[in-house]
């Protein structure tokens, strides 16, 4: 009974490690465009907010983006997929998800 019991405990122990990872960072570049240009390479997952406000977003990662009107990635916001340049108005922060 003791036996059943720690494999029982052990082999939850390995359902965690293996379901939990480290966040790992998208793959490719993030270029926003404004009254500068701001790029980041691998952008790892969280909220990044620009010193003025980005109009075009150039999305060249693996994953999709999230953009917001506000800093701090608050406001409205809008997902902007891996492609081409994108023309997004005035934004102030850009969310990369883990």
């Amino acid at each position: 009974m003791i036996l059943r019991r720690i494999v029982v405990a052990l082999a939850a122990c390995g359902a965690l490690v293996a379901t939990a990872g480290p966040a790992m960072a998208a793959e490719g570049h993030l270029v926003l465009l404004g009254d500068s240009a701001v790029s980041y390479t691998d952008p790892r997952p969280g909220c990044y907010t620009a010193r003025t406000p980005f109009t075009t977003v150039h999305n060249d990662t693996d994953t999709t983006v999230v953009i917001y009107t506000q800093p701090s990635c608050t406001g409205l916001s809008r997902p902007i997929p891996p492609g081409k340049p994108v023309s997004v108005g005035g934004h102030r922060s850009v969310s990369v998800p883990s």
